[in-house]
């Protein structure tokens, strides 16, 4: 399995992000029915869901060691939530259809247009998304960015490690998932067979990894100024060879000394 970490790709934003719509967005609310539990399943408030259940927009799914969950969203999205995992479904509106005879589990493509953003705070869920329209989005935000699906099966875990760190790790089996994790940046595309991971960097790693760079800064500052004492080496366009006296380099040539002008005789005094 390939792995990425941190690649960019040059796309539109739009295309996995919160797309700019032209046409209007669905104002109805759509459906999420709790098909399969398993275990401790309960909602936000701790209340206990069972099968045939609906999951309201804002509410939370959380299930415990051992438990799991499966929901069908009413535009063929199936979501299954894994032990120890808390996801909530922020928004989900969906244009209205007639969904009598309709099987919503085995749809390959959503009915109508739809506005879907989640999140996953902790733990794994396990996504099979039908293709979207074009004027669809579901978002999934993590602690660390949002993945941005566009019809794709794909396994998303958010990992706490110690010192209030972070992990998320997206793998793709089908289709492809850009992954956001600046505002405003292209997202990073994990395709089918592809793995992405991020990690939290804490402001202090940043402080951390400044500091060396202005060092490494100030010291090619030094070395390009040839100040080196003894030992000088010579600038960046004339560099010299090792240090101790500063010889044994490709060093410009010394000039020519000069010469010692040769004393003009006294002559001898005359013989009387």
């Amino acid at each position: 399995m390939k792995t990425f970490l941190g690649l960019s790709c040059v796309v539109l934003l739009s295309v996995f992000a919160l797309p700019l719509n032209v046409e209007a967005a669905p104002t109805a609310s759509g459906n999420v029915k709790v098909t399969a539990v398993k275990g401790t399943v309960t909602d936000g408030a701790g209340k206990a869901l069972a099968v045939g259940d609906f999951v309201k927009q804002g509410q939370t799914v959380r299930t415990g060691p051992k438990s799991n969950a499966s929901l069908l969203f009413s535009n063929g999205t199936k979501i299954d939530v894994q032990p120890d995992t808390e996801f909530s479904i922020d928004k989900f509106l969906q244009d209205p259809f007639d969904a009598a005879g309709k099987d919503l589990a085995a749809l390959s493509a959503e009915p109508t247009t739809s506005i879907s953003k989640m999140s996953l705070n902790k733990g794994r869920i396990l996504g099979d998304v039908a293709k979207l329209n074009s004027g669809s989005s579901m978002n999934i935000e993590t602690p660390l960015g949002t993945a941005g699906i566009r019809g794709t099966t794909f396994n998303l875990v958010v990992e706490s490690l110690p010192g209030g760190k972070y992990r998320v790790t997206l793998v793709v089996t089908e289709g492809t998932v850009g992954f956001v994790k600046v505002p405003g940046q292209p997202p990073v595309l994990v395709g089918e067979g592809q793995e992405y991971n991020a990690i939290t960097l804490e402001g202090t790693d940043l402080e951390d990894i400044e500091e060396r760079l202005l060092n490494i800064a100030e010291d090619d500052n030094d070395f390009n100024s040839g100040d080196q004492g003894a030992g000088d080496v010579g600038t960046l366009n004339n560099m010299g060879g090792g240090g101790g006296s500063g010889g044994g380099g490709a060093q410009n040539p010394p000039s020519s000394p000069t010469p010692t002008p040769t004393p003009t005789p006294t002559p001898a005094p005359p013989v009387s």
